[in-house]
C-alpha cells in the first residue's frame, strides 16, 4: 500500500490517497507487512481518500491539566494497585512455566 500526500496551502486540508487491492483493511494490512525501507506503489480500482490537516493547523500549545478530584485520584491509585498485582501474577505464572519447562528438558536428557 502506498499513500500519496497532495500538498496544499495551509488553509486547506491535505488529502491522502490510499490504493488497496480490496478494502481499507487490506490496505492497512499491506502497509503493515512492508518493511520501512521498501517503497512501492500499487494501483487498484478502489480509491480511499483520507483527509488530514497541515502542521500549521494543529494546536500544540501546552495547557495545565485539570486537577483530579479525590474520587478520581482514588480510582487512579486503585488501578495502579490492580495493575501491579496483575503484573506480579503474570510474572509468577511465567516463572513457574519457565521452571516447569526447564525441569521437563532436564528430565528428557
Amino acid at each position: 500500500m502506498a499513500a500519496t500526500y497532495i500538498p496544499s496551502s495551509p488553509s486547506y486540508t491535505r488529502e491522502c490517497y490510499s490504493f488497496s487491492s480490496d478494502s481499507e483493511d487490506d490496505c492497512q494490512q499491506d502497509y503493515n507487512d512492508q518493511s520501512p525501507s521498501r517503497k512501492s506503489v500499487q494501483f487498484s480500482r478502489f480509491l480511499v481518500v483520507h483527509e488530514t490537516w497541515c502542521n500549521d493547523e494543529y494546536d500544540r500549545t501546552s495547557t495545565e491539566p485539570a486537577r483530579l478530584s479525590f474520587k478520581e485520584y482514588s480510582e487512579l491509585l486503585q488501578l495502579r494497585c490492580d495493575l501491579r498485582r496483575e503484573m506480579e501474577k503474570m510474572m509468577k505464572a511465567a516463572a513457574v512455566e519457565q521452571s516447569t519447562t526447564n525441569n521437563q528438558q532436564q528430565n528428557q536428557e
